[in-house]
């Protein structure tokens, strides 16, 4: 779990889909689920200037997402 760059956007990973759920902090709605990864979701790191975060993966595959799309 991380907290993305303005901490707006908490990011967490659904094992059971393999996805990140994206959560906005300031009501604590579900905002929305990312899906692309084939394997459990193990790492984030928020970008320092923009709502955008990496993502790795045990499908070893590294993803750059923006949360905003």
């Amino acid at each position: 779990m991380t907290f993305s760059f303005n901490e707006d956007y908490v990011l967490s990973s659904d094992e059971n889909s393999h996805g990140i759920v994206v959560w906005d902090t300031r009501n604590g709605t579900f905002l929305k689920k990312i899906l692309g990864h084939s394997g459990k979701v193990v790492s984030f790191a928020s970008c320092p200037t923009s709502d955008a975060f990496a993502s790795g993966s045990e499908d070893s595959k590294l993803k750059y997402w923006d949360i905003e799309q």
